[in-house]
């Protein structure tokens, strides 16, 4: 028998070699150290995501990559994805050098976490292959299982853990079970193979069944309607600091993994899941609207967003077809933006702490805070506003190209429905600021007297939300430079 070594493009595969290399050695470093070197372990992690960053800028896709026989599929696609994980998770551990409670917890092992996490989530953004995607998908949620919980004395964290390792397993197995029909009744589970052998296939019901169970595992993923249910508790009891990473990577590596899928599938399914997806985008979106208005909680609040958010993502997927590079662009274009107003809300939350040093959970204590602490409130108000989607902010720019994506391929209606949703969810988003402007402060202190001291724990996590404001603002101002970039990055399978 002779055996075929696979092809490897070096250049496009560099980043992934890296970002494992780096994450072993931030776990390795971690347990062979004192604590006293938790600065040490932070700058590592950075040095890690920016190396990698690099690696990601220099491996321009002239043409689609294809090594390991399809395991690895490096594009337009893929890098743009590539950058804006990377630099969410760089975020993120910006904002997590602030956290305390890693004094009780190893700070090392939550970094180690949050970069096998992002490994976990490139490789899905960048197969055409349903095992890896499973693999991948698997990659990433465990690390995240464990971020949910990883305070261990917090009884409402645990919960949390508990119910994402749970509801995530089911939604593992309905993926798992989705493949294996696919699988069962083409031969093949690379997509690019898929789109020719099911033209001869004589199993096209099980076909159609196993793509539906995939589209039930990746709703679990991206919290659509109906699958939803473990999103509010999880944002809620999970720490801040993980609950802005999983709001964001995860969301993106489902969503482009989904891409693919409907890629492969729409010259011979398009009609049926355009419908089913037309769906549940309405519904996702109505849900998360709606139920996001009753909320107290300002972590619940953001987590139903979280579900609103997903179903206007959802219509770029029910347009790719017709839409084309309009539909990944204004994808693109929309996470980006989203990674910027959803980190910057949580990055607020944790900044926003009370004498006592515990955080402000409910909407009624950030009373007052355009009084007490201006530059914070200032923050949250210019996210509130950019998540309700209100000019001259990015998340206006998103929510039009989003639309737009949908009147060119003449969903109509479902951008009309899009657009009522973006009107009720300024009923919400707007509570927020007039809580923060209008109200008296809860608490008794004076004005803010904040003295930027650059490498005190908070400098980082002022830093990372400096960025935030400056990039929604900008990608609302300016967005032509990202939107040209995400407009030359082409989505292919082959």
């Amino acid at each position: 028998m002779e055996f075929i070594f696979p092809v490897i493009f070096w250049k496009s595969f560099l980043p992934i070699p890296i970002l494992t290399f780096g994450a072993v050695m931030v776990l390795l470093f971690d347990i062979f150290t004192s604590d006293k070197n938790r600065k040490i372990t932070f700058w590592l992690s950075i040095i890690v995501l920016l190396t990698t960053f690099v690696s990601c800028l220099l491996s321009s896709p002239e043409t689609t990559k294809i090594s390991f026989g399809g395991m690895y599929l490096f594009d337009g696609f893929t890098r743009t994805l590539f950058l804006i994980i990377l630099f969410s998770s760089f975020l993120v551990v910006l904002i997590s050098s602030m956290e305390r409670k890693f004094e009780e917890n190893s700070y090392g092992d939550f970094l180690g976490l949050i970069l096998f996490a992002t490994l976990g989530m490139m490789l899905m953004v960048s197969t055409r292959n349903l095992v890896m995607i499973f693999i991948a998908l698997e990659i990433f949620s465990l690390s995240l299982y464990v971020l949910a919980g990883f305070f261990r004395s917090s009884s409402i964290g645990n919960e949390a853990s508990l119910k994402y390792f749970l509801l995530g397993s089911f939604a593992s197995g309905f993926l798992l079970f989705g493949i294996a029909l696919i699988y069962g009744s083409t031969g093949s589970t690379d997509l690019f193979e898929i789109i020719k052998l099911y033209e001869i296939s004589s199993q096209k019901l099980v076909f159609f069944l196993g793509l539906s169970l995939i589209i039930v595992g990746f709703g679990f993923k991206i919290g659509a309607f109906p699958f939803y249910m473990w999103t509010p508790d999880v944002y809620q009891g999970s720490p801040t600091v993980a609950t802005a990473f999983m709001s964001v990577g995860p969301k993106v590596a489902a969503f482009a993994a989904l891409f693919r899928v409907f890629i492969a599938s729409s010259g011979f399914s398009a009609n049926k899941i355009e419908i089913t997806i037309w769906i549940i985008a309405v519904l996702t979106m109505t849900l998360g609207n709606l139920v996001a208005i009753w909320q107290t909680n300002i972590k619940r609040m953001l987590a139903y967003s979280s579900i609103a958010h997903a179903g206007y993502l959802l219509i770029a997927l029910v347009t790719i077809k017709q839409a084309g590079t309009l539909s990944s662009a204004s994808f693109l274009f929309y996470v980006f933006v989203y990674t910027f107003m959803n980190i910057g809300a949580f990055a607020v939350v944790m900044l926003a702490k009370k004498e006592d040093g515990k955080e402000r959970i409910l909407i009624e204590e950030f009373s007052g805070l355009g009084l007490t602490r201006p530059g914070l409130a200032l923050s949250m108000a210019i996210f509130m506003i950019a998540l309700a989607g209100i000019p001259p902010t990015g998340g206006f720019v998103a929510k039009f190209y989003i639309f737009s994506a949908a009147i060119k391929s003449d969903f109509v209606w479902l951008a009309i429905i899009a657009v009522l949703n973006s009107v009720v969810s300024v009923f919400y988003y707007l509570r927020v600021i007039v809580v923060m402007y209008m109200n008296d402060p809860v608490e008794d202190v004076k004005k803010e007297q904040f003295i930027f001291v650059w490498g005190s724990r908070l400098s980082y996590a002022v830093v990372a939300l400096v960025i935030c404001v400056i990039g929604t603002l900008s990608l609302g101002v300016f967005p032509s430079f990202f939107l040209d970039f995400a407009l030359s990055s082409n989505i292919s399978l082959n």
